[in-house]
């Protein structure tokens, strides 16, 4: 028995080989049916895949024949069944031989210019009372950023009178896009301050494409700063100068300089100074000033105390301090007391001791010092601390020390000053005094265990 032929819907149903309806021999979708796998002899295979197979034999037969495919929507099918060496043929006929008709029901016509975003065209072909419609479309981007017509021009503007900004409202710059300018913005202040600011415009078009755009506003200080009145002349006394930088009036911020004259902190003496500041503001705007600046001579005053003992123990009872010239000044210091000086308030050891004196018409003063020392001093029983050996005494070039024993030498000027100290472990020491100027000068000897002795000395060069 040969093979069965394939139908529309389905392969050939049977092959023969060792026994009927072996179904596997049958062609598949697209292939021939094929006994391959049986112990057949002299087999055929199936009949050529048109849509189904047919179905493969064996004994020597031939295999059934490949289906075609018709639409289960057709009418007037006629399907003839048969043996044809070589391919299928397919022959299609229209029901009546004429041409289907096409009408356009939406979208736009072939050659037209279609708009951003997306358009439907549809189409329907009608043949023997038969339609059928077919869609597409059609989508057009903007991918166009808006553009500037007309240059951006720099502004510049004058500051608003006694302010530093300018208040000023922007002209929209031009701009324009293919699909249309949705919205311009920026991000100007409501007012410029003084000097340059760049504002930077956003133009967006109605698809969303933007650009920025950059527009320089420069404001310039017109106004002049002003000096406030100054005191003229300014008095002051003898020493370090001290007075307030002028202040100004302006606009803005400026800054103040010092153009000639003495300054601040310098170390003047007495006379008559021309003293001139400039001020200038951001816009290079300026103003001087000049004053002038009387020094008035500091009272002239010395100091040289008198002790009532060398040695000034911490119990010793207090005493009227002295040497002080002109009279009439103000005592000050640690141990002072009015005009005294009260050993048990003192610190023991140096004591600054300050006398001031101060010109009634000027205010100016002077003040000047001297050193008393005060000594624990030795209880009942204990030996003194032998007094020092100073010679010669005034001096001008070099002063010889003896010393009870090693210790430490401490010299002192008339306003207390060091000027000079020195450790030693010798008991004859020379103290070279060329350099220091006239004088009255405090020598302080202390020993190892910290017990001193003080001696004025006198140099006279």
């Amino acid at each position: 028995m040969g093979g069965v032929g394939a139908t529309t819907t389905g392969p050939g149903p049977f092959g023969t080989c060792a026994s009927f309806e072996v179904t596997s021999m049958a062609g598949t979708f697209g292939n021939g049916g094929s006994p391959a796998g049986f112990n057949c002899g002299c087999e055929g295979y199936g009949g050529g895949g048109g849509y189904y197979g047919g179905a493969g034999s064996g004994n020597c037969r031939g295999g059934g024949g490949g289906s075609g495919y018709i639409a289960p929507e057709g009418t007037n099918i006629a399907s003839i069944g048969g043996v044809q060496v070589g391919n299928g043929q397919v022959i299609i006929s229209y029901g009546n031989g004429a041409s289907p008709s096409v009408a356009q029901l939406s979208g736009l016509a072939s050659g037209a210019v279609f708009p951003v975003g997306i358009t439907t065209n549809t189409f329907q072909g009608t043949l023997d009372a038969t339609t059928l419609d077919c869609s597409y479309t059609v989508t057009v981007i903007d991918t166009i950023v808006p553009v500037l017509n007309t240059p951006i021009n720099a502004i510049t503007l004058d500051n608003d009178p006694g302010l530093c900004v300018a208040t000023f409202t922007l002209t929209p710059i031009d701009v324009t896009d293919n699909c249309g300018i949705a919205s311009l913005t920026n991000d100007a202040p409501t007012s410029f301050i003084v000097g340059t600011t760049m504002v930077t415009w956003l133009a967006t078009d109605v698809n969303g494409n933007s650009k920025n755009f950059y527009q320089q506003v420069n404001v310039v200080d017109v106004e002049d700063p002003t000096f406030n009145p100054v005191l003229d002349p300014l008095i002051v006394c003898e020493g370090v100068l001290v007075f307030d930088e002028p202040s100004y009036s302006d606009n803005c911020a400026a800054a103040v300089t010092q153009l000639s004259g003495p300054a601040f902190g310098d170390l003047v003496t007495a006379g008559s100074y021309d003293v001139t500041f400039q001020v200038e503001d951001q816009g290079g705007n300026t103003d001087l000033v000049t004053f002038t600046i009387e020094v008035n001579q500091n009272p002239s005053a010395t100091l040289e105390i008198t002790l009532p003992s060398e040695t000034i123990c911490a119990n010793y009872a207090a005493f009227e301090l002295n040497g002080a010239d002109p009279v009439g000044g103000t005592w000050s210091g640690t141990g002072v007391n009015g005009t005294q000086f009260n050993p048990a308030d003192a610190e023991i050891g140096d004591n600054i001791v300050m006398y001031t004196v101060t010109e009634t018409s000027t205010g100016c003063s002077t003040t000047v010092s001297d050193l008393i020392i005060v000594s624990e001093c030795l209880s009942i029983g204990e030996d003194e601390l032998v007094s020092l050996s100073i010679f010669p005494n005034p001096a001008n070039d070099i002063i010889y020390i003896v010393c009870p024993e090693a210790g430490t030498l401490t010299l002192f000027d008339a306003q207390g000053k060091l000027v000079y100290k020195n450790k030693t472990d010798k008991t004859q020491n020379t103290l070279q005094v060329t350099g220091f100027a006239n004088g009255i000068y405090t020598l302080i000897y202390e020993n190892k265990d910290n017990r001193k002795v003080n001696q004025k000395i006198s140099i006279q060069h």
